[in-house]
């Protein structure tokens, strides 16, 4: 398999220090991973460093939602 998918639910289950381990395993491989994470800043800061020098996308709220739009939210010209 060409890819490797989590999720933070499943993510947040595991302990601070093994998680770092986990990303550091995933920063090795030849694989993409995709991990959505929340809560940035409930993670440990070795984990923030990790996820930060190999993400490719962040989204966040006021313009940095995928396509640039929120979707909870009305927009007139919708």
């Amino acid at each position: 398999m060409p890819v490797v998918v989590h999720d933070s639910f499943m993510l947040k289950q595991i302990e601070d220090h093994v998680l770092e381990k986990v990303l550091e395993l995933y920063s090795h491989t030849n694989k993409q991973v995709f991990i959505a994470m929340d809560k940035q800043g409930s993670y440990t800061k070795r984990a923030a460093e990790l996820l930060q020098t190999t993400e490719v996308l962040q989204l966040s709220p006021e313009g940095n939602e995928l396509f640039g739009r929120s979707w909870n939210v009305l927009h007139e010209d919708a």
